[in-house]
């Protein structure tokens, strides 16, 4: 099994490339296993040109399922989407049009919830988890989209005069807590130095729920070539509900604090979602001016 090493991206893992066959053709599937610790970023990218283009934020494929849930996500992505509209590094390109099931599907986070599209019990997880068993597994998973939104995708970087894109979606995947000190104080790291504080009865072998901005940066064959999350809010579990193996799934009312909690740890002040949205972005492309960290 083959590993790297890197001061920004850590330890990677490669599994394996599987080809599946779907109505739209052949698509790759991939899964690499990550650091335990953010920035979650496979494969970062410096990008030395002057714009990047970059779609409309999206609701992920697997949240859209529950109705209440996608009304608050898309009402957060079209903030999103306009809060773009005014940074002079990005081109917003416009949706493509074509079924949800040909656009590129990313998740990041823990392979043990019924939302990870991958394959929990590829071996290679298996002797990564047993190599770390005291860590959770982070795992980045990429379904490429179909011929015809590459084709498309091509023809909009060219007629906008780009070389790269980015396509971005919010969705709910899963981290695990961590221990934060040998006193036993708890967290769940969520983004780029972003954590949230965790009771110190809080059980570290059971994922919770988190709402990522999760995004690919794709060069102008609609090929990705990095890939990267950042956490915006989480849903710990109870003590009592992790003993019993349940995790705790994040409300309505709970995600709704998107819309006014800030990061008072970092200069400005950020929104949560604003602080996450330009840490993917410089993740993903490279640019730390893009950064709002403490």
């Amino acid at each position: 099994m083959s590993k790297w090493k890197s001061p920004i991206i850590g330890v990677f893992v490669l599994i394996a490339a599987i080809v599946v066959t779907s109505c739209a053709g052949l698509r790759t599937e991939r899964q690499k296993v990550l650091t335990e610790y953010p920035p979650y970023v496979w494969n970062r990218k410096i990008v030395k040109v002057e714009k990047v283009g970059v779609f409309p934020v999206t609701v992920g494929i697997r949240s859209i399922l529950n109705r209440d849930l996608k009304i608050i996500l898309d009402s957060l992505a079209n903030i999103m989407t306009q809060y773009l509209k005014e940074k002079t590094d990005f081109v917003i390109l416009p949706s493509i049009g074509l079924p949800e099931y040909d656009n590129p599907d990313i998740y990041i986070g823990s392979p043990e919830t019924e939302e990870f599209p991958g394959d929990a019990e590829s071996p290679d997880i298996t002797e990564f988890k047993s190599a770390n068993p005291d860590e959770g597994v982070v795992v980045a998973y990429y379904r490429e989209p179909s011929k015809k939104w590459k084709q498309e995708f091509s023809k909009l970087l060219q007629a906008n005069g780009l070389k790269y894109g980015i396509f971005l979606t919010l969705q709910v995947t899963s981290f695990y807590p961590k221990q934060k000190d040998i006193v036993g104080h708890k967290e769940l790291p969520l983004g780029t130095e972003y954590s949230q504080e965790l009771p110190w009865l809080t059980a570290l072998d059971q994922p919770m729920e988190v709402l990522t901005i999760t995004g690919a940066l794709l060069n102008l064959n609609g090929d990705a070539i990095s890939l990267a999350a950042e956490g915006i809010l989480a849903q710990p579990t109870k003590f009592f509900f992790s003993v019993i193996g349940v995790t705790e799934s994040l409300t309505s009312s709970k995600i709704k604090q998107i819309f006014s909690k800030r990061r008072d740890d970092v200069p400005g002040k950020p929104f949560i979602w604003e602080a996450a949205l330009n840490n993917l972005l410089a993740n993903l492309t490279g640019n730390s001016k893009l950064l709002m960290v403490p």
